[in-house]
């Protein structure tokens, strides 16, 4: 019958199997899950504690070069049109998770924000795969600043 092991000087079971901690007759406790964190206590990428130097320069142009920037550039090419993840994946050579993840800090930072249908709705198209997907376009900020930058 399987129990809780509870060792004794030995090393052994005291609760009376007599055998070592690995064996199987033991039930091992369940790890306790991990506590959510609240949405509250995530942080921003910069917070009102950082110096002004940096949400400076959280708030401009990423480097030439860099996946975000890369990504940043092949969305303004687009245009209004905008591009999906998985455009941009075909695009950039990059795989899913480079790119949804420098969309998702382009996001945060305010570069890009999603493409709004007549009501308001998200507009999606279709993946290689059929599957229907967001499409992101820069920020008139962004766009205004991105295209300053090019000039």
């Amino acid at each position: 019958m399987p129990h809780a092991f509870v060792p004794d000087d030995y090393g052994d079971c005291a609760t009376g199997c007599g055998l070592p901690a690995g064996n199987r007759c033991h039930v091992r406790p369940a790890a306790p899950a991990p506590a959510a964190t609240p949405v509250s206590a995530i942080q921003p990428a910069t917070s009102r504690a950082h110096p002004d130097t940096s949400h400076a320069a959280a708030a401009s142009l990423p480097g030439y070069g860099t996946t975000l920037y890369t990504v940043l550039q092949a969305v303004w090419a687009a245009g209004e049109h905008g591009r999906t993840d998985d455009e941009l994946e075909a695009e950039t050579n990059m795989s899913h998770q480079t790119v949804s993840a420098a969309r998702n800090r382009l996001c945060a930072h305010g570069w890009l924000i999603h493409v709004s249908g007549d009501r308001g709705q998200r507009v999606t198209r279709p993946t290689r795969s059929g599957r229907a997907a967001t499409v992101w376009r820069l920020t008139a900020a962004a766009a205004q600043q991105f295209e300053g930058s090019r000039r």
